[in-house]
């Protein structure tokens, strides 16, 4: 009897052991080898069921014409009222679950702050039993206690600004005339000049060419391809954020 190879069917396949396997689809032949009932049902599984798929690379469609180009912009419209949607459903998923721990991880916050002012408290009022001589630190069965330094920090005495400080220290000089002779304008850092670029713009309309290439600059523009979206975009952001709430 002939087999129609292009007809949709369903068939048994029985391996030596008894156990059989129902296939749905295009009836295909058995591999006219010496593999086995076994290995064909082995070797036609699906190994990709269950795998993440690979992230498609980038690579914007080529348009020749203008019904193609009209249709993206249908089509990119979809997608960016889809994009809105979606984070909107995000964001309300993420305020529930916010809710839903908010007041527990306040509670804790609360315990912790108490704990560690208590903690600290303690250690103030008994530093001398807890760390005697120069000792800053001490161990616990769930940590170190300690006390510790930071790094030295220049601040500025009385109500002087670090700007007059800084001009007044360059011409400030200790032990003049001496070997010992210190001055203090190495310790003033000065900025490098630097072109107003807010101020050039504002005045743009008034250079010549001449001018502009005296000075060595020049005034550019940057083409900038963008799509005005109508505004039912903006509705589909407010009809989704209802929605959500």
């Amino acid at each position: 009897m002939k087999t129609n190879r292009n007809a949709l069917l369903c068939f048994l396949i029985i391996n030596p052991n008894g156990q059989t396997a129902m296939t749905y689809g295009k009836q295909t032949a058995l591999p006219q080898t010496k593999q086995t009932k076994d290995e064909y049902m082995i070797s036609n599984i699906d190994t990709t069921a269950g795998k993440r798929p690979k992230k498609e690379k980038f690579k914007p469609a080529v348009l020749l014409t203008r019904e193609a180009m009209e249709a993206t912009v249908n089509d990119y419209k979809r997608l960016k009222l889809e994009h809105v949607s979606l984070m909107a459903k995000m964001e309300s998923e993420k305020t529930a679950v916010e809710k839903r721990y908010e007041e527990r991880i306040n509670t804790v916050a609360r315990d912790i702050e108490s704990g560690f002012a208590s903690v600290h408290n303690y250690c103030v009022t008994h530093r001398s039993e807890l760390l005697p001589g120069d000792r800053k630190s001490f161990e616990t069965v769930a940590g170190t206690v300690k006390f510790y330094d930071t790094p030295h920090r220049v601040e500025v005495r009385g109500k002087e600004t670090l700007g007059a400080l800084a001009k007044r220290l360059l011409g400030l000089v200790f032990n003049a005339g001496t070997p010992e002779e210190v001055s203090c304008d190495k310790y003033v850092r000065e900025a490098d000049p630097t072109v107003n670029k807010d101020a050039l713009l504002a005045d743009r309309t008034r250079f010549t060419d001449e001018q502009l290439k005296a000075m060595g600059v020049r005034f550019e523009q940057d083409e900038i391809f963008a799509i005005d979206l109508k505004s039912d975009l903006a509705e589909g952001d407010k009809t989704n954020a209802e929605n959500a709430a």
